[in-house]
């Protein structure tokens, strides 16, 4: 790990605690495929990249998820992989919380 890698985990306290293993050899098949980072489809909770279908829901816990398999890249690839999301415009981040609440109540105030 790169004194880069090591730093960018230690100043995010938020990542210190997730909620699956991380896997070597999945973190190898992540960082690979974010060289040439082919998204096809984009959703809410889920993304296709290069084929794998991969969970961008839970940030940070559980984001980078390999689905149905249940195992997370290292810290520092899952954040290579947000900011290649965040290059895609119609990417839903979903960071204020506060305002996701008040539009949940609201569409259900009759």
């Amino acid at each position: 790990m790169e004194i880069n890698e090591i730093i960018s985990i230690v100043i995010r306290p938020h990542f210190w605690n997730r909620n699956y293993k991380i896997s070597a050899q999945y973190d190898k098949w992540l960082r690979d495929a974010l060289r040439k980072p082919e998204i096809t489809e984009l959703k809410r909770h889920t993304c296709v990249l290069n084929g794998k279908d991969i969970w961008i829901a839970n940030y940070p816990y559980a984001f980078g998820n390999l689905r149905w398999i249940n195992l997370l890249p290292s810290r520092y690839a899952a954040l290579m992989l947000r900011k290649e999301l965040e290059r895609i415009p119609e990417y839903p981040i979903c960071e204020d919380l506060e305002q996701q609440v008040h539009e949940a109540l609201e569409s259900t105030t009759p």
